[in-house]
């Protein structure tokens, strides 16, 4: 991922995998945009569809942002929650930021839960 980020223009990314709990895998889809990104959604489908099949589960989704921004957009948490909410398998879902910053690239995951919806007892 640090190298795939170093070397592209802000606003690209892409998925990563995991196998026994450690990320073993990362797959930029390509796209780069200087406003923002979109994944291709039936190409990142048709991997993690083949991940499957090798024993590596989807764990999340990685992008860049400008000027040192690392933290989710309004845009990020309500895709991540969007994702979450699509996929029954999916319990919680890693969401990552790369940017610049100081001339250095950074990296934070963010952890996004599948919340649990609770009935009022009567």
């Amino acid at each position: 991922m640090k190298e795939f980020f170093s070397r592209t223009p802000v606003e690209a990314g892409g998925i990563f995998g995991e196998k026994d709990g450690v990320i073993c895998r990362f797959l930029a889809d390509g796209h780069t945009s200087p406003v923002e990104y979109r994944p291709n959604v039936s190409f990142l489908n048709a991997a993690i569809a083949e991940w499957a099949r090798e024993g590596v589960a989807f764990a999340g989704i990685a992008h860049s942002h400008p000027n040192g921004f690392l933290r989710l957009s309004r845009g990020d948490i309500a895709y991540a929650r969007a994702i979450v909410a699509a996929d029954p398998q999916i319990k919680e879902l890693y969401f990552a930021v790369a940017a610049r910053t100081h001339g250095v690239w950074k990296l934070v995951f963010y952890n996004c839960l599948k919340k649990r919806h609770w009935k009022p007892r009567r």
